[in-house]
């Protein structure tokens, strides 16, 4: 606006307020509020400045006043012309739909679009029971390592139960003489997926269920703390063998006949009632990844299946005060294979939002992996603002970011987008086995791989600069994935030669190559050195390494 003053954009909490000048009002700023305002000819882009939620009211505004789009690092599109004239009093303020969000990639955190962790903080890593059992716990890097893979001890024990609450207090503590005013704090089983099986805890697992005694752990632990510490908030996870609700109503006969002869301090309620301190995290790697989290036709096997998913999520919204979910967005077994997940991750915040759910924890792969790890990260970013956004909106964000990202022939990556996943809907597919005959079978992937294959080609014709052909190469590289796969299995059933495989084989490591290398000042952004010197290798046994 005009005025007698040269214009100024003041960015976070500016040393200015300490003073008492260019004041903002954050009293009713949550932990992911963000914050603009055009007062006079200052323009304020703040938060709480609580982790790096300054950086998104950043984006937030420019897109909104100034029609700047940032989509990742380097990809930013201009929509509107540079000078823009911002009314005086022009104000927002607002917070995504979820109070704890991170949006993670494993060797991709420069590639985040927007936080990388917003609002509540944990003071602690995950896998961390079997530590806050030990008598030795204190609270170090090295006492996590030490035992985070170990078996989960004995939670029917007393002096486990104590140790756990008593180190959990330890670390609340630490966390507030830090001047932590909100903190969440992980207490969850170890990743080793080892159960204790003593004769008490079978003893609960038969009338209970196996999840019994981290729900109880839980009631302990809520109960113990819920007044010394109110601004914490206890996290839990169901995953692996936990992920199955246990029950909530026991009869008075069965109670009495249990507690007859028990004789530990802690006595297993016949309710289950958890404090408004806990909080479950329910994990999505044992879900099926093709159909909707409710859709009651889903045939996948019992660890996948979404009946059983569906049936456990609600159990547990029914137990918990707070629900967080980690989902899980990227290839686990082969990261090159195609694994179609644009759609579902619409469909995963649809059934997110109708179950109150209040934090996501984003698990995605590396950066620019070829399963279009950029696309998603910002799909999963532009959810968490809005859980209950309408498929059209949701497609206009895919189409707006593969314009951008892509170039010109973005809709050839868009046509095989949705061609994938409608070939891919009748199948079965799962987080945990990835393969590239996951998503389409062999047969299948013969029928469509020339068209794909000529999808992206057309995509890479239409570039106009070197940064679009490489990333639409980057994606295309699982095309070649497949290719190389089906080449395999025409030569062990004698369809082709051996140098026939070797050459198609070598063409790839050729092109991947071609991609990554050739590029001036482009980094590899995966670990080839994994892929096999031997153009005769078997790619059914290629897993895939990350970067450190």
């Amino acid at each position: 606006p005009a005025t007698t003053y040269d214009p100024e954009i003041l960015i976070g909490r500016t040393n200015r307020e300490e003073f008492g000048n260019d004041l903002v009002d954050r009293s009713e700023f949550g932990f992911n509020t963000v914050y603009y305002e055009m007062r006079d000819y200052r323009l304020f882009i703040t938060s709480n400045e609580q982790n790096t939620t300054t950086p998104t009211a950043l984006t937030r505004c420019f897109e909104d006043l100034f029609g700047i789009y940032y989509y990742g690092n380097d990809v930013v599109e201009y929509r509107t012309p540079r000078g823009v004239d911002v009314e005086n009093g022009t104000k927002l303020m607002d917070s995504p739909d979820v109070e704890y969000n991170i949006n993670y990639q494993h060797n991709g955190g420069d590639r985040l679009i927007g936080p990388s962790e917003t609002g509540l903080t944990f003071c602690n890593l995950m896998h961390t029971i079997p530590e806050f059992a030990a008598d030795d716990f204190d609270g170090s890097w090295d006492c996590h390592l030490k035992y985070y893979m170990n078996p989960d001890p004995c939670l029917s024990d007393s002096h486990n139960i104590d140790n756990i609450i008593n180190n959990v207090r330890w670390m609340l503590q630490h966390e507030r003489n830090k001047g932590k005013e909100k903190v969440n704090i992980w207490v969850t089983q170890s990743d080793a997926d080892v159960y204790c099986k003593c004769s008490k805890c079978s003893k609960i697992y038969r009338l209970w269920g196996r999840c019994a005694t981290y729900t109880f752990l839980f009631q302990y632990l809520g109960d113990a703390l819920k007044d010394e510490f109110p601004e914490a908030q206890i996290v839990n996870f169901a995953y692996k063998y936990t992920i199955k609700v246990p029950k909530t109503e026991i009869s008075d006969a069965d109670y009495a006949n249990f507690t007859s002869d028990w004789t530990e301090k802690y006595v297993p309620p016949q309710k289950v009632n958890l404090a408004s301190n806990c909080v479950q995290c329910i994990c999505t790697d044992n879900a099926c990844t093709t159909h909707a989290y409710d859709d009651p036709t889903c045939q996948n096997e019992q660890q996948y299946n979404n009946v059983e998913f569906n049936k456990n999520f609600n159990g547990w919204c029914e137990i918990y005060p707070k629900i967080y979910v980690w989902d899980y967005w990227t290839a686990y077994s082969e990261c090159p294979a195609p694994y179609p997940m644009i759609h579902q991750i619409w469909r995963n915040y649809d059934y997110f939002a109708r179950h109150n759910v209040v934090g996501t924890y984003i698990l995605g792969g590396t950066k620019q992996h070829p399963n279009f790890s950029d696309l998603l990260t910002y799909l999963e970013y532009r959810l968490t603002w809005d859980m209950d956004m309408t498929w059209d909106e949701y497609s206009k964000n895919v189409n707006d970011f593969l314009r951008v990202y892509y170039g010109p022939g973005w809709k050839n990556i868009r046509r095989y987008i949705d061609e994938l996943e409608e070939y891919d809907r009748n199948n079965e597919r799962d987080w945990v086995k990835n393969h590239w005959d996951n998503a389409l079978t062999p047969d299948e992937w013969r029928e469509h791989v020339d068209h794909f294959k000529a999808l992206f080609t057309a995509a890479e014709d239409a570039c106009e600069n070197a940064t679009q052909l490489y990333r639409v190469k980057v994606t295309g590289l699982q095309i070649d994935y497949v290719i190389v796969c089906l080449a395999y299995l025409d030569y062990m059933n004698g369809d082709i030669t051996l140098e026939e495989y070797q050459q198609i084989s070598s063409d790839f490591y050729t092109n991947i190559s071609d991609v990554h290398e050739k590029e001036s000042g482009i980094t590899p952004p995966m670990n080839w050195s994994t892929v096999p010197t031997d153009p005769g290798f078997n790619p059914e046994k290629w897993v895939y390494e990350y970067e450190g």
